[in-house]
C-alpha cells in the first residue's frame, strides 16, 4: 500500500482543493490529479466530486479518507512507539493551540524541549478548541490545549488531559450596565442568578467556540434564549466592547483584564472551565511527549506569576 498516496488523498479532502493541496504538498498539480485520476480509475469510481470552486468526497470518498486517516494514524503511533523503544530520539509531535495562552506557553517551553530532544520535530496547528478536541479524538494530533467544561470534566470523553488551571466562569458586564450595577452594588465578586439577565443583551464568542457552546448550553439549562448583538471571536475584543456597552458576557476568570470599569459575578450554581492540555486516551503517550507535557505545566506556572 501507498503511504504517500493516502497522505496525498487525505490532503486533497482537507484542502477541498487540488491546486491548494499540491502547494501543501511540494508536488505539481498535474502530477497530483493524475494520482487521483489513476486512483479513481483503478476503484472504478470517483472520491471526489468537481464542483466549480471546490471537491467534496463522494460517498466512496468518504470510505477511502476515514479508512486512509486511520491507516496512517496506525503507522504513525507505531513509528512514535518504535522511536521511543529504541530511544532513537527522533520523530515529531503535532499539537493544537488556540488564540491566547497557549501558543506562549509552547514557545517558553520550545528551547529546553529542543536541547532534551533535539532530533525531534514541532509541528503546531492553530485551531479553536473544539476543533482541537475532534482532532484529537481522530488521532490527527499528539497533543492539544483546550478549554474543558464541569460536564466534559467529569463524563468518560475518548480524551485524556492534565488541568493546568481551574476557572470560574463569570457574568461579566459595565459598571454603567443598569442592571449589573444594581446587583453588584460594590461586592468583590457576587453570586448572581442568571436568569436575572433573560431579557439583557449580550456579546458571546463566535458559534463553534469552545466558550460560546458552554454559554449557549447554559443558556438552555436556565431557559434562556437572549439575544446577542456582538460576536467575534476574539474574547479580549468582547471584553472591550461589553466595557464600552450595555453587553453583558460570559468568560473563564483568566480572561477578564485589568478593567475598572468591568464587574463581575460568580454563577449560581457555580461553573467552571479547565484549561488543560489533552491528548487521545488511545495514544500512546511517548517519552518525548511526557517531558513536552511536564515543561507546559512548569512553564504555565511561570507564566501565570509573570501575567
Amino acid at each position: 500500500m501507498d503511504l504517500k498516496l493516502l497522505e496525498n488523498i487525505v490532503a486533497v479532502a482537507e484542502e477541498r482543493s487540488i491546486s491548494r493541496a499540491a502547494e501543501r504538498l511540494f508536488i505539481s498539480q498535474p502530477a497530483l490529479s493524475q494520482q487521483i485520476s489513476k486512483l479513481e480509475a483503478q476503484l472504478g469510481t470517483p472520491l471526489f466530486f468537481r464542483g466549480k470552486q471546490n471537491l467534496s468526497l463522494t460517498q466512496a470518498g468518504k470510505v477511502y479518507v476515514d479508512h486512509a486517516i486511520r491507516i496512517l494514524n496506525i503507522r504513525n503511533d507505531a513509528y512514535n512507539q518504535i522511536y521511543d523503544i529504541a530511544a532513537s530520539r527522533k520523530g515529531s509531535i503535532s499539537i493544537g493551540v488556540s488564540p491566547g495562552r497557549s501558543p506562549m506557553i509552547v514557545s517558553m517551553v520550545y528551547a529546553k524541549f529542543q536541547k532534551e530532544f533535539p532530533d525531534f520535530t514541532v509541528q503546531v496547528f492553530d485551531y479553536h478548541c473544539t476543533m482541537t478536541e475532534e482532532l484529537l479524538a481522530q488521532g490527527r494530533l499528539d497533543l492539544g490545549f483546550s478549554l474543558l467544561t464541569d460536564d466534559e470534566v467529569s463524563s468518560k470523553l475518548p480524551i485524556s488531559h492534565i488541568q493546568l488551571e481551574r476557572q470560574d466562569m463569570y457574568l461579566v458586564a459595565s459598571r454603567n450596565h443598569p442592571l449589573a450595577s444594581r446587583y453588584h452594588q460594590g461586592s468583590k465578586c457576587p453570586v448572581i442568578d442568571l436568569k436575572l439577565f433573560r431579557q439583557e443583551p449580550f456579546a458571546l464568542p463566535t458559534k463553534g467556540a469552545k466558550i460560546r457552546c458552554f454559554a449557549d448550553e447554559l443558556f438552555a439549562l436556565h431557559g434562556m434564549n437572549p439575544v446577542i448583538h456582538y460576536e467575534v471571536f476574539n474574547v479580549q475584543a468582547i471584553t472591550a466592547v461589553v466595557s464600552r456597552s450595555k453587553l453583558c458576557t460570559i468568560i473563564p476568570a483568566s480572561f477578564l483584564p485589568e478593567d475598572d470599569n468591568l464587574i463581575h459575578f460568580r454563577l449560581k450554581p457555580n461553573r467552571f472551565m479547565d484549561f488543560a492540555i489533552c491528548w487521545n486516551s488511545n495514544h500512546h503517550v511517548t517519552t518525548a511527549e511526557q517531558y513536552f507535557i511536564h515543561l507546559c505545566q512548569e512553564s504555565y506556572k511561570q507564566y501565570r506569576l509573570l501575567s
